[in-house]
């Protein structure tokens, strides 16, 4: 794992952490920034075109950060177990 890499944390039942590294965090940090990008767009851009218009602007890139981000973790917890999710950087900032 190297220092840009982007990493999970998961804390189980029995105290165990475990480190999932998602490789360069490039990628993600991009998706990141686009959703961003996209949310903040639409708050010029919903008097004019609507809401609807606004929302499927940015449902292709939410689907790409859950692709990358949630769809991996939750294949990797349990059913039985909770997932609290505490993000950092800028995924703190997503919806």
């Amino acid at each position: 794992m190297s220092v840009n890499d982007f990493e999970l944390k998961t804390l189980r039942k029995n105290g165990e952490v475990h480190f999932h590294d998602r490789g360069p965090a490039e990628r993600i940090e991009r998706t990141i920034a686009e959703v961003r990008r996209v949310i903040s767009d639409s708050v010029f851009g919903i008097p004019t075109t609507g809401e609807q218009a606004a929302e499927q602007k940015l449902i292709p890139i939410l689907k790409e950060l859950t692709s990358q981000l949630w769809e991996y973790l939750v294949s990797r917890v349990p059913p039985e177990e909770r997932l609290i999710i505490g993000p950092d950087a800028g995924l703190w900032l997503v919806p």
